[in-house]
């Protein structure tokens, strides 16, 4: 986002605060990063991938029955399954230990459907 444009934001705009100030601002968050070439800033923050979004399971379904069907779908990597949550209306969370667990289940559950 140029730094102009933050500038010119309603929210910033009624501090009163000068270019230099701003800018000094930006660049002491860690959670932002000011590029000094094209005077951008950009939002400097990692966010975990080991969450699974399962989606369109029935209400009905009972963690136990998931828990099942999981552990029966993904064999070993089952083991690294950190918690199953379920969520607003007919999704779970599923969360694995690193990312590269859940990226390796979304690949063996991707196409699948679970029979309910």
């Amino acid at each position: 986002m140029p730094m102009q444009a933050v500038q010119n934001h309603s929210k910033i705009k009624c501090l009163n605060l000068s270019y230099a100030v701003l800018k000094e601002n930006v660049m002491s968050k860690p959670f932002l990063k000011y590029d000094h070439t094209t005077d951008n800033i950009k939002i400097n923050i990692k966010i975990p991938r080991n969450i699974l979004i399962l989606r369109n399971v029935s209400s009905n379904l009972q963690e136990d029955s998931l828990r099942q069907y999981l552990h029966q779908k993904l064999g070993n990597l089952y083991n690294n399954l950190k918690s199953l949550k379920s969520e607003l209306n007919d999704n779970w969370l599923a969360s694995f230990t690193e990312e590269a667990h859940a990226m390796e289940a979304f690949t063996l559950l991707q196409d699948q459907t679970l029979d309910q």
